[in-house]
């Protein structure tokens, strides 16, 4: 049987990653598998005292920086296992560092077969395979999970606010060229948010930079890793607008998550009465999420940025009975067959000031939402869970 390292992620800790670990760990032990773990405060010592030949079959982490480490003989990571894998939770060019390492055997798993390719096509330097495997859902217990007509919260959206006026300013400071690709690029993705950040990034900067086309291609890693505010102001910003829809249309929405007084005291000011309608709940534990979500009938969801992926917002709406509403991609109504009207309810992005009347139309149709519950419950028990993920990236039944 194999044997799997965890890198947990030190420093940059999440708990979600934690959760994720914690359920691999389950399924590979279920499965015969020996486990392993590295933590953060163990990072130092573990450089410096490692035997030459591999311990582990694999090692595996989320986001860590850890894989970066390097002592006399090379790459830790290799001294620990045979075969490296990397989970990215997030766009490539938020692990420009990882990704340009030599690391040997490395394998990275994406959610988003955009940013597979993207990695295919600028980091030659991977000697190993680059696969999309989206995250699975975790069932709240019995308990929590309540019977749909029984839950109490009518709409609920969990996800960190980040206020996108501040990310634009810094954006505009930057030096030029810098301060123009932001600027066209921002208004590009905002008239196509079908388009990715990368396509756009790349043909904005070979318009207004008066850099040489060829090395722009060359080092365009480093350039749109450069120019991350691009994508991190646009999921502030759209997210912001969603919400900000909402309680425009007087429909009262329960937030989850960091920064939301800031969305409020902003709003206070700006257009005082929208404000009644928000619920805001705080900071809460990822493993508090499949509780809530099993006492929430609808479950507001944006991808942020995925055009060919699914976030974990998804799929842990649905294994819960939440219906999730949401934007939907061609990855997820194909390779992950999820259908507007049976397991989800669908969005567009393009045309947000629809989403409260969708709201509207869903909340006053009892019988349709929770045929869709329930339809989305069994199709997450059967195509969501962590021991089919197992199975995808490394054939573990």
């Amino acid at each position: 049987m194999k044997s799997v390292l965890f890198i947990h992620t030190g420093e940059q800790c999440y708990e979600s990653m934690e959760c994720f670990i914690d359920e691999m760990d389950r399924v590979c032990s279920e499965r015969g598998m020996t486990t392993g773990h590295l933590r953060g405060d163990s990072f130092e010592n573990w450089g410096k005292n490692i035997e030459a030949k591999p311990e582990f079959d694999i090692v595996f982490g989320f986001n860590s920086p850890f894989f970066c480490r390097k002592n006399d003989r090379g790459y830790i990571v290799n001294q620990l296992g045979k075969t490296i894998y990397y989970y990215m939770l997030d766009h490539p060019m938020y692990h420009h560092e990882v990704l340009s390492c030599d690391i040997e055997n490395f394998h990275v798993l994406c959610l988003d077969e955009n940013h597979a390719n993207y990695i295919e096509h600028y980091y030659k330097n991977l000697v190993g395979k680059t696969q999309t495997v989206p995250i699975p859902s975790v069932e709240g217990d019995k308990e929590g999970v309540k019977p749909f007509r029984e839950r109490t919260k009518s709409l609920v959206f969990t996800g960190t606010y980040t206020e996108p006026l501040g990310l634009q300013k810094k954006a505009m400071s930057m030096q030029k060229p810098f301060s123009d690709i932001f600027h066209a690029s921002v208004e590009e993705l905002l008239e196509h948010p079908a388009f990715t950040v990368e396509d756009v990034v790349l043909r904005v900067t070979k318009e207004v930079s008066g850099w040489d086309p060829e090395k722009i291609e060359t080092n365009f890693s480093q350039i749109l890793q450069a120019n991350f505010l691009i994508d991190f102001y646009l999921r502030a910003l759209l997210r912001e607008m969603m919400i900000y829809e909402i309680i425009k249309d007087q429909i009262p929405v329960e937030l989850y998550g960091h920064g939301w007084d800031v969305f409020r005291d902003k709003w206070q000011l700006i257009q005082p009465g929208v404000i009644d309608f928000l619920r805001i709940q705080g900071q809460i534990s990822y493993v508090s999420l499949p509780q809530i979500y099993g006492d929430t009938r609808i479950s507001l969801n944006q991808l942020p940025g995925f055009k060919r992926g699914c976030h974990d917002r998804i799929p842990l709406s649905m294994r819960n009975g939440a219906v999730a509403m949401t934007d939907l991609n061609k990855y997820l109504t194909g390779q992950m067959m999820i259908q507007d009207g049976v397991h989800v309810l669908a969005y567009d992005l393009e045309k947000m000031d629809e989403i409260p009347e969708k709201i509207r139309r869903a909340q006053s149709d009892e019988d349709l939402l929770e045929n869709i519950s329930r339809e989305a419950v069994c199709f997450a028990k059967k195509n969501m869970t962590w021991e089919s993920f197992i199975e995808k990236i490394w054939g573990q039944r």
